[in-house]
């Protein structure tokens, strides 16, 4: 069988030479076949059925079933073709973000350091409690008026101790209301005494709230961000995530570059991701790359943020890191 036909004429649940069709093709070039509902199958997508083989011991064929059932998370369910589609190998998106910055050197000094659990296992619950608030409070708010105003936060919130803050009186964060060292945001401020009984009670599951997040898996990043707004006050969504990554966590964050990227390379999600689908597409998707690259998932994030997007100067990003994505 001629290479340029090895794909085409393989029928459904058949074998097909992946090896041959792998050569042929060059680097996301795409050819179609009609049971994948006309999407286009790259070379990314060919090399992942090669390295299948390989942990298989079969270095040559496989059917297309077993391809989908082993790569479900990477062949997604389009529900505009009704068939599945691929998502870009990342090394294709690294190379991008490498060349936007002036190669692999300078995109290496943008990147943040793995992430250390033991670290994060030896952080105080008071600030947790700290990360939580400043979190909260930043949100839809200058971020530089809160960093300017965390002394008296310190202050007014009595150090952020989980534990005396979670038994004051109402008469207490009544007070608060009227405190000009804090910004008086009634509901944030709630949020605080909630969030204190929160990191508590984790506390007293786990040993320390700091433990808790060391001991969570970072391929369920969407559990944790479930369980902080669930039994946390305000920290759905971005608060959470941002919380995370300021913490030590190693997770991913859905900010606006990292979205257009996913979207960029093929993963069908809205463009702001707030559904239970797409982000547990999302994590699919980290959690396929962090095993192809061995990176963090931190790592990924940033770099997948780096590839696309408004193309900021190295010295504007290094001022902006710790930010967002």
């Amino acid at each position: 069988m001629a290479r340029s036909c090895a794909f085409h004429e393989a029928q459904p649940y058949g074998l097909t030479d992946f090896t041959e069709v792998a050569d042929a093709l060059g680097e996301n070039q795409p050819i179609r076949h009609p049971f994948f509902a006309d999407q286009p199958i790259t070379s990314a997508t060919v090399n992942l059925s090669r390295r299948m083989h390989r942990d298989a011991g079969n270095p040559g064929t496989i059917g297309y079933t077993a391809v989908l059932r082993r790569f479900a998370h990477v062949f997604h369910i389009s529900p505009r073709s009704r068939g599945p589609y691929t998502v870009t190998a990342f090394r294709t998106i690294r190379a991008r973000a490498e060349k936007r910055k002036g190669g692999p050197k300078a995109l290496a000094k943008l990147l943040p350091a793995k992430p250390d659990p033991k670290a994060l296992a030896r952080l105080g619950d008071d600030r947790i409690l700290a990360e939580m608030t400043k979190r909260v409070f930043s949100a839809g708010f200058a971020w530089s008026v809160i960093e300017s105003k965390w002394p008296g936060f310190e202050k007014a919130f009595l150090g952020f101790r989980p534990g005396p803050l979670s038994l004051k009186p109402d008469e207490f964060w009544d007070d608060l209301m009227k405190d000009t060292r804090i910004v008086r945001n009634g509901a944030k401020i709630m949020s605080v005494r909630a969030n204190a009984s929160f990191v508590r009670d984790i506390a007293r599951e786990h040993g320390s709230f700091g433990k808790f997040l060391a001991n969570w898996p970072s391929p369920n990043e969407v559990g944790l961000l479930e369980l902080l707004a669930k039994r946390g006050s305000r920290l759905g969504g971005n608060t959470g995530q941002m919380m995370l990554r300021f913490l030590g966590w190693d997770g991913f964050v859905t900010s606006r570059d990292v979205v257009l990227c996913l979207r960029d390379a093929g993963l069908d999600i809205a463009e702001t991701v707030t559904s239970k689908r797409d982000l547990a597409k999302v994590q699919a998707q980290f959690n396929e790359w962090a095993e192809e690259t061995g990176l963090s998932y931190v790592q990924l994030s940033r770099i997948c943020a780096l590839s696309i997007g408004e193309n900021y100067a190295a010295e504007k990003l290094e001022s902006m890191m710790g930010t967002d994505e």
